[in-house]
C-alpha cells in the first residue's frame, strides 16, 4: 500500500463530514458492475470471477511495483463506465475492492468523474485533471486486507461526497495507483448507503443489486458480434424480469454468476444453463453484422426425452419450436440447428424454454449458441471442428481464405502439421468463442481466458503444432498450447532448426500467432515455447509462461535457422534461460542471419519466485548471437539474477556457436525506450567470438532506457551497467538513466572503435569507467575507448580530474536534482525544474531519460 497523505489530491478540495444536504429520496443508487465498463486501457482487463457481481471483475495485473503515486490527467492504465446522475444530488461513493495475494501493495486506486463538484459547487476529482478521489482498501495502518471489502476513501483522509453540476450521462474513471487491484462493484448512493457501507471492509460477500428499473445490458459491456459464438452463461446483465426470467430462487448449480439463473460447469468446458422450467428465458444482446440468413447451432443436452424451446431476435420468433433429443445425460451434448433470418444491427436475442417432455420435468440444458454464415469474410469456407473432431483433416482440406473454428474449451490431442498450400490468402485457425468475450486486437491475452480457448496438446515430446516445409499464410488466434510430455523440446515449431531445412525455399513464411497462450509443465517446465526458424512471422498479443529447464537453455521465443523478418509485439514472455534469443546454433542455410526483428511493448520477465528453486538454468532476458537490423523498443525487462550465467540481462554477444558459422554477426541494433529493472547486471557486448571466427559486432545504439535496481547486492554478481569485451565498433550509449550499485562501463580485451557515451546519468561506485588492468576514467578511455566521445554525462560521485571534460560531476545521485531520489528503485527520476542538469546534455536536452518518450513507447507511468 502507498500511503502519502493527500499527495496528488487537489489542495483546494473540501472534504465534508456526514450530512444529508442535497439527498433526494426519489434518486436511485447508481450501481456499476464490471460488465458496465465500456473503455478499458493499459494494464486493466475484465476477467471472470465467481465471487464477483455478475461473475466478472476488473483486474490489473500485479507486476510487483506501484504504478503511480499521483493521479494523472492522461493516464495509461484505467477503465471507464457511464452513469446516469441527477444534478445537485449528493452521492457517497463506494468501491468493492480486493488485493491480489491480499497484499497491501495491491489495494488502492484513483477515481475521477466528469463534471463532479464538492458540496459547495467547486470542481473536484475531474477527468483530465490531477485531482482524484483516493480509495485505499486497508482500513488502518497495519490492519491488513482479506478478500473483498468496501471502501470510500483512505483511512488517513476524511470521507468525501460529490455532486454533479448537470443532469445526464456522466463518466467515471478508475486509474491505477497500485497495480494488482481487483474491483467488481462501484456504488454512488444518495440514500441507501449514504451513511454506511454496503458491506464489510474484509471478507465481504455483498452483491448490491441493480435498481429495479435497470434494463438488460450486454454481459461483456458490448453486444456479442454475429457471426460468432455465445456461451449460455453470458446472458445479459440485469435484474429478474429484465435480463432473464427464472422460476425459482437462487442459482441451483452455484457456479459462475450470482443471479437466479441456474449454472453448472460443463464437461465440454465453461458453464451450462440447467434446471430449466417452461416459461423461463434468457436475453443476449447481439450485434448482427449484416441482414441475411444464418445457421443457428445450439448445444443442448437432456436425460430422457427433452423438451421444446425457441429463439427470438428483435422481438420475433426466428426458429419456431426446437426439440431437445434424449442425449443420455445432462452433460451428454448434441447440436440442434436451424437456418434463421436476422436483421442487421444491435438487438436482443432471447432463448425461451417452452415445454418439458414430462410434467414437472426440466426442458433441457444449454451450453452455447453459434450463429455463422457459410463463408468467411475473406470469401473462404468456415470449417467447424467440434470437440473430438479431426483437426488434422480440417488442416489438410482447408483452402486459402478458409477459417477453421475449434470448439472453445475442447482439447485437440496430436502432433498437428500446417501443410504447404498454394495461394496468398490466410488460413485462420481460431476459437469458437465470440470476439466479444476475447481480448481485442491490441490486447494481450492472459491465462484468465483459458476457458474460452481450444487446447492443442501434444501427446508426446514432439511439438503440438509444426509447419511443413514451405508452409505459408497461416494465422493462429485464441488458442491454448499446453506443455509437451515432461516439457521436452518445442511446443510450437515454426520452421526447422535442423539440417533438413538447408535452403530458403524450404522455409515457412507469413505466419501469425495472435493472442495465443503457451505454457510449460508445472513440474518439468518446458524447453522452448515457440521456435522461430521461419520467415515473415509475427508473435503478437500472446502469453508464454513457465518455460524453464534443468541443465539446458530454455527460451520463450527463439530461433537459429530462419531469415525473418520477425515481429514480437505486446507479449508476456517468461523463460529461465533466455526469454528471447536469436542465434545460439549454426544455421543450416548458408550465410543466414536472422534479420529485421522488431521486439516491442513486451513484458519480458522471470518470476522472482524461481530464485528459491536453484535447479533451473537461469541466464538472461534477451540474447542476440546472430542477428541484424534489430529494434528492441518500449519493453519492460525485469528480474534476472546470477545463476547459470553471470547476471547480465541483455547480451549482444556474437557467436559462431559450433564453428560452422563464420558469417555470424550482431549488427544494426537499436535498444531504445526500455525499462530494465531488478537485475544483477545490465548489458554485455562482445566484439568478436573468442572461440571460433565470427564477424565484428557493430552499429549498436542504446538510447533512452531506464536501468533501475541494477544490484549485485540483491541479485548477485557485479551490479554493473555495461561490459564490452573483445572490441566492436560504432557503439553509442546515449540518454540513459542508470541506478546501480556496481561499475558503469568496463572494457576488456581489444579496444572499441568509435565509442560514443553521451548524456547518461551514472553513479560512481568505486569507478564509473574502468578497464581490465587500467586506471579508472581517462586511463581506461585511452586503452579501451580510443577516439571516443564522452560528453554531457552525469558521473555522480566521480573525481573530475580523472574523467573527461565536458561532463558533470555532482557529489552523488542525491545531488542530481531528481524530483524524488530513492537509491536504486522507487523514486521519481525525472529532473526537477530546479535541477542544474536540465537542458545540460550535449544536444541541449535534459541529461538522462526522456520519460515522456519512454512512457509513450513502453506504456509505463514513470
Amino acid at each position: 500500500m502507498i500511503k502519502r497523505a493527500l499527495m496528488g489530491v487537489c489542495a483546494t478540495c473540501v472534504f465534508l463530514l456526514l450530512g444529508s444536504t442535497g439527498m433526494r429520496a426519489a434518486d436511485p443508487d447508481v450501481v456499476l458492475y464490471a460488465s458496465d465498463v465500456m473503455n478499458i486501457q493499459g494494464n486493466w482487463q475484465r476477467v471472470p470471477d465467481p465471487t464477483a457481481a455478475g461473475g466478472q471483475m476488473m483486474s490489473s495485473t500485479d507486476y510487483g511495483w506501484s504504478s503511480t503515486a499521483t493521479p494523472l490527467a492522461s493516464p495509461t492504465h484505467f477503465f471507464e463506465a457511464n452513469i446516469s446522475a441527477t444534478a445537485g444530488t449528493v452521492y457517497h461513493v463506494w468501491l468493492r475492492l480486493r488485493a491480489t495475494s491480499n497484499s497491501k501493495w495491491n489495494e488502492s486506486v484513483w477515481v475521477q468523474f466528469s463534471d463532479a463538484t464538492d458540496q459547495n459547487g467547486s470542481a473536484v476529482y475531474r477527468i483530465g485533471t490531477t485531482s482524484a478521489l483516493l480509495v485505499n482498501l486497508e482500513n488502518c495502518n497495519g490492519c491488513g486486507v482479506s478478500g473483498w471489502g468496501w471502501q470510500d476513501t483512505a483511512y488517513w483522509l476524511s470521507q468525501p461526497r460529490i455532486k454533479f453540476a448537470t443532469t445526464g450521462t456522466r463518466t467515471i474513471r478508475v486509474q491505477t495507483r497500485e497495480d494488482g487491484v481487483q474491483i467488481d462493484q462501484i456504488v454512488l448512493s444518495p440514500s441507501t448507503y449514504f451513511s454506511s457501507a454496503p458491506g464489510r471492509v474484509t471478507g465481504d460477500n455483498t452483491i448490491v443489486p441493480k435498481p429495479a428499473s435497470a434494463s438488460s445490458t450486454p454481459f461483456y459491456g458490448t453486444p456479442a458480434p454475429i457471426p460468432g459464438t455465445i456461451e449460455a452463461e453470458a446472458f445479459d446483465n440485469g435484474p429478474e424480469g429484465a435480463a432473464y426470467h427464472d422460476a425459482d430462487i437462487g442459482n441451483n448449480g452455484g457456479a459462475y454468476r450470482q443471479t437466479g439463473v441456474d449454472l453448472e460447469s460443463a464437461t465440454e468446458g465453461a458453464y451450462s444453463v440447467g434446471w430449466t422450467s417452461p416459461g423461463e428465458w434468457l436475453n443476449y444482446s447481439i450485434s448482427v453484422a449484416a441482414s441475411g440468413t444464418y445457421l443457428l447451432e445450439t448445444r443442448v443436452a437432456s436425460f430422457g426425452e427433452g423438451g421444446r424451446f425457441h429463439v427470438e431476435a428483435g422481438g420475433q420468433d426466428v426458429t419456431g419450436a426446437l426439440t431437445i433429443p434424449n442425449t443420455g445425460g445432462w452433460q451428454q451434448w448434441t447440436t440442434v440447428s436451424k437456418v434463421v433470418t436476422l436483421a442487421g444491427g444491435t438487438q436482443i436475442m432471447r432463448v425461451v424454454f417452452d415445454a418439458s417432455a414430462a410434467p414437472g420435468g426440466a426442458v433441457g440444458n444449454l451450453n452455447w449458441l453459434r450463429l455463422s454464415t457459410t463463408t468467411s469474410s475473406s470469401g473462404g469456407t468456415t470449417r467447424q471442428v467440434p470437440a473430438g473432431g479431426d483437426f488434422q483433416a480440417a488442416l489438410d482440406s482447408a483452402q486459402p481464405g478458409d477459417t477453421i473454428v475449434l470448439q472453445a474449451g475442447a482439447t485437440y490431442t496430436g502432433n498437428f502439421v500446417l501443410p504447404a498450400k498454394g495461394g496468398s490468402a490466410f488460413i485462420t485457425i481460431r476459437s469458437s468463442a465470440a470476439d466479444a468475450v476475447l481480448p481485442g486486437p491490441t490486447t494481450r491475452i492472459t491465462p484468465s481466458y483459458a476457458d474460452r480457448l481450444p487446447k492443442i496438446k501434444s501427446p508426446n515430446s514432439s511439438p503440438a503444432l509444426r509447419t511443413a516445409a514451405g508452409a505459408h499464410h497461416y494465422r493462429l488466434q485464441f488458442l491454448e498450447f499446453p506443455p509437451t510430455y515432461q516439457g521436452q523440446y518445442d511446443i510450437i515449431r515454426l520452421g526447422d532448426g535442423s539440417n533438413a531445412q538447408n535452403a530458403l525455399s524450404l522455409v515457412p513464411y507469413e505466419l501469425v500467432l495472435d493472442r495465443v497462450y503457451v505454457y510449460g509443465d508445472p513440474v518439468y517446465g518446458q524447453l522452448r515455447g515457440i521456435a522461430l526458424n521461419s520467415a515473415a512471422t509475427s508473435v503478437i498479443n500472446s502469453y508464454v509462461a513457465n518455460i524453464r529447464a534443468v541443465g539446458l537453455d530454455s527460451q520463450a521465443v527463439g530461433g537459429t535457422n530462419g531469415p525473418g523478418p520477425f515481429t514480437i509485439v505486446n507479449n508476456y514472455l517468461e523463460a529461465a534461460g533466455e526469454n528471447i534469443m536469436f542465434g545460439g546454433g549454426d544455421p543450416a542455410i548458408p550465410n543466414l542471419v536472422p534479420s529485421d526483428i522488431l521486439i516491442s511493448r513486451n513484458r519480458i520477465a522471470k518470476p522472482l519466485a524461481w530464485r528459491t528453486d536453484t535447479k533451473w538454468t537461469v541466464k538472461n532476458l534477451i540474447e542476440l548471437k546472430n542477428s541484424q537490423r534489430v529494434v528492441v523498443d518500449g519493453n519492460i525487462l525485469e528480474n534476472n539474477w546470477v545463476a547459470a550465467q553471470n547476471g547480465f540481462s541483455v547480451l549482444f554477444t556474437v557467436r559462431n556457436q559450433g564453428g560452422g558459422c563464420p558469417w555470424c554477426i550482431v549488427q544494426h541494433v537499436q535498444f531504445t525506450n526500455n525499462v530494465v529493472r531488478n537485475i544483477a547486471a545490465g548489458i554485455n557486448i562482445l566484439g568478436r567470438d573468442y572461440d571460433y571466427p565470427s564477424q565484428e559486432t557493430n552499429d549498436i545504439v542504446v538510447r533512452n532506457n531506464l536501468f533501475e535496481n541494477v544490484s549485485g547486492s540483491q541479485f548477485g554478481g557485479p551490479g554493473k551497467f555495461l561490459v564490452m569485451t573483445e572490441g566492436g565498433r560504432n557503439i553509442t550509449i546515449d540518454h540513459n538513466t542508470i541506478l546501480q550499485d556496481g561499475w558503469s562501463a568496463v572494457g576488456v580485451g581489444n579496444p572499441v572503435q568509435n565509442f560514443v557515451f553521451t548524456n547518461n546519468i551514472v553513479p560512481d561506485y568505486s569507478w564509473a569507467l574502468v578497464g581490465d588492468g587500467t586506471a579508472p576514467g581517462n586511463g581506461t578511455i585511452a586503452t579501451y575507448f580510443p577516439y571516443s566521445t564522452f560528453l554531457g554525462n552525469i558521473f555522480a560521485g566521480s573525481n573530475p580530474s580523472t574523467y573527461p571534460a565536458g561532463n558533470h560531476y555532482p557529489a552523488s545521485l542525491a545531488n542530481v536534482g531528481f524530483i524524488q531520489y530513492v537509491p536504486l528503485t522507487g523514486g521519481n527520476y525525472r529532473l526537477a525544474l530546479t535541477s542544474l542538469y536540465r537542458r545540460a546534455g550535449n544536444d541541449g536536452k535534459d541529461v538522462g531519460v526522456d520519460f515522456d518518450a519512454l512512457n509513450a513507447a513502453a506504456g509505463t507511468t514513470y
